[in-house]
């Protein structure tokens, strides 16, 4: 793909790269005007433009146009439909300092760049907001308001893209916005779970950005109008999947912008009523199948950020309660080592191990990092497969770079058993795991290898963030939270400074490869959603007297997508594995046999009758799902039980 950047006579050679993104939905003739305007009116220099399209299909006149510029503009595809991972793909491959959004169905204004780049001389400004004019609007002045009005605008209260004057801002609208690149990395881009109508997607980001001390700037100069096309574009036009991606997207907001339960709940009902009772019935006169597609966006979003709930305590917390660990005291291919320009000889051979299943660009993404952007050398990159068919792309991507990684089959689904070829397969001295659906950040091997100049380091942890997660220092922690992670009663990976831990967890983990060795690495027995084969792993280092070292320069952002990945996706299997896992590994950890049952008691409590009979109305088939997948545990624990006795004898 041709990646341009469009230069003018004259222009001033300071001047920061801005990138420039369209996500775009079946719109044709809209398409080419915006992307017409920036080719041939657009002053400012030097940009690129991006193009995210995730139509299926163009007219033929579409198609010519897009091909005519092909060398002028960054085309990309993307197979699925999702207004926030569009624009997650512009941000990927932009290359400006400073990027831009706009919809696909808009016209752009003279000095539109310009306007967006002059706040940013500014460095305290985090995102810019355009002006966004639609059909029946009227940009307002400063004396055609009143005073009340004002005040809420400067006191950020509520917020106006028509006033003629510039103001702070609480965020800015996705059709016509900017941002600071290094932000958007920061903060891992927009987060994809809004789906549909992707409302809020990007009032969201701009919370986040605020939450860590950005500051966002209305512009009135970087104008636009918008046609809002009632045919194409990114979100859901059928009323009745609107109607259900809207009230799913006004929950998940509310749950993310950290709105309490009592009130979110109050204001989704209050937003049903409004909309379902007195508008839709009026416009579409079909109260009830609107209402219906409400209350299902409503579950939907709920299950998600049940999801989301368990996932933040269970996977990827930002404190993690470490009490049960208190009382311690295929066929291979060729192996290729890449070594780089300038790289250390005395550095240590380190293999980068990335177990995968069912994963396609973000497999490739993952890849393409370490062969083309990490520094350090010299490592070997290990991919364990165990899927069953890649897309054509994928499967050209992996043979293009086949003699530059060791690639291996695994035939069934298991990511204990992926780890352990790995490790087999395996030739450095220091042995790195990454999961298929992250984001590296620059420095990673290095900072993994430092950490084991201290040859007492058996492990080391990593940073792994979220989009729920926010980087932590010392102050911020408090006196017991920090008093805690030293002492190994509990685990952070978010904070920004090194400690001594009691784990490490599977995104981001490294160890050296002789104590892989000594302890046998994972189990395999951790099957499914294999939660806690990785803290498992670390209680038997720990107990054989190795030490595991927090290093939050290794840091990477990990995107939990739900589709693909090692762990069940399906809810009733993911439930069985989940407590057969739990109790597998307190039976590993040498949990006394009554705090085990007293804990999966409480645990089948939690999950199933409070929170899964609130958000599925399914409490009976989750509980026979935790109940088989804890009677299967408990007979691989009385196998395991006999074995030992019979060793014994």
């Amino acid at each position: 793909m041709n990646q341009n950047t469009k230069k003018f006579p004259g222009s001033t050679g300071d001047q920061p790269l801005v990138s420039v993104v369209i996500p775009t939905l079946n719109r044709d003739r809209e398409l080419c005007d915006t992307i017409s305007y920036f080719l041939e009116k657009e002053t400012y220099s030097p940009f690129e433009l991006i193009v995210v399209d995730q139509s299926k299909t163009h007219t033929p006149e579409t198609s010519a146009y897009l091909a005519s510029v092909a060398n002028r503009i960054n085309y990309l595809k993307l197979d699925y439909c999702n207004l926030p991972a569009a624009r997650n793909t512009g941000i990927r491959h932009a290359r400006g300092s400073i990027v831009v959004f706009v919809d696909d169905d808009v016209r752009i204004e003279n000095g539109f760049l310009s306007a967006h780049v002059a706040p940013y001389a500014d460095p305290g400004i985090v995102a810019v907001g355009g002006m966004i004019v639609q059909k029946d609007d009227k940009t307002l002045s400063r004396d055609e308001i009143d005073e009340k009005f004002y005040n809420d605008l400067i006191s950020m209260r509520t917020s106006s893209f028509l006033v003629d004057f510039s103001y702070a801002s609480r965020y800015a609208l996705g059709g016509n916005s900017s941002f600071r690149k290094e932000w958007l990395d920061r903060l891992g881009g927009f987060d994809e779970n809004f789906i549909g109508c992707a409302l809020e997607e990007d009032r969201e980001l701009c919370y986040r950005i605020k939450n860590d001390g950005g500051r966002i700037l209305y512009n009135p100069r970087a104008r636009l109008f918008h046609y809002g096309r009632v045919t194409g574009g990114t979100r859901s036009v059928d009323k009745y999947k609107y109607e259900f991606s809207y009230i799913y997207c006004e929950n998940y907001f509310l749950w993310k912008t950290k709105v309490p339960r009592l009130k979110r709940w109050g204001r989704i009902l209050a937003v049903i009523l409004e909309r379902q009772v007195n508008l839709r019935t009026a416009y579409y006169g079909s109260l009830f199948p609107l209402v219906n597609a409400s209350i299902r966006g409503v579950l939907q979003s709920s299950r998600k950020i049940n999801s989301k709930e368990v996932l933040k305590i269970e996977q990827t917390p930002d404190f993690v309660d470490f009490s049960i660990l208190k009382p311690l005291k295929g066929k291979k291919a060729d192996h290729y080592a890449l070594n780089l320009p300038g790289s250390g000889v005395d550095n240590p051979l380190v293999s980068v191990v990335i177990p995968t299943v069912n994963r396609d660009r973000e497999l490739c993404d993952t890849v393409r990092y370490f062969l083309n952007q990490e520094t350090y050398a010299p490592f070997e990159l290990i991919i364990v497969d165990q899927s069953k068919i890649h897309t054509p792309e994928t499967m050209e991507y992996l043979a293009s770079v086949a003699q530059r990684i060791n690639y291996l089959n695994l035939e069934y689904c298991n990511l204990p058993a992926a780890r352990n070829v790995g490790i087999e397969a395996s030739r450095g001295s220091i042995v790195v795991f990454v999961d298929d659906d992250v984001r590296i950040e620059s420095g990673f091997l290095a900072a993994h290898v430092a950490s084991y100049e201290d040859p007492g380091i058996a492990a080391v942890a990593g940073m792994v963030l979220q989009n729920i997660n926010k980087i932590l220092s010392r102050e911020e922690i408090g006196e017991k939270s920090y008093n805690d992670l030293i002492s190994m009663q509990s685990a952070s990976f978010v904070v920004d400074f090194p400690y001594q831990c009691g784990y490490a967890i599977g995104a981001n983990m490294s160890f050296r490869k002789d104590w892989l060795e000594r302890v046998r690495g994972f189990d395999d027995n951790f099957t499914g959603c294999a939660r806690g084969e990785d803290i498992e792993l670390c209680f038997r280092i720990k107990e054989q007297g190795g030490r595991i070292f927090y290093n939050p320069g290794a840091r990477l952002f990990h995107y939990g997508k739900i589709f693909g990945g090692t762990r069940a996706a399906d809810k009733y299997s993911y439930e069985s594995s989940f407590a057969y896992c739990e109790n597998y590994f307190m039976w590993k950890t040498k949990v006394p046999r009554l705090k085990r049952w007293k804990k999966l008691l409480t645990t089948a409590w939690v999950r199933e009758l409070n929170l899964r009979a609130i958000y599925y109305g399914l409490a009976i088939p989750f509980c026979y799902s935790f109940i088989l997948g804890v009677l299967k545990s408990s007979r691989k624990i009385n196998g395991k039980d006999t074995e030992k006795a019979i060793e014994k004898l």
